[in-house]
């Protein structure tokens, strides 16, 4: 892990890339549709409890 850290640290194009990377499955999220699952997960677990 340490290792992995310190490579971001050190390699310009690795973070460019991984930022790249997360800047597009960030995309794939939705406020809207990420609320709507958590509160019915909560619910799920409120009618368990």
């Amino acid at each position: 892990m340490a290792a992995a850290a310190a490579s971001l640290l050190d390699d310009e194009g690795l973070r460019r890339d991984l930022r790249a990377k997360g800047l597009r499955r960030a995309l794939a999220f939705d406020w809207a549709e990420t609320a709507r699952l958590t509160l019915e997960f909560y619910r799920r677990v409120a009618g368990r409890a």
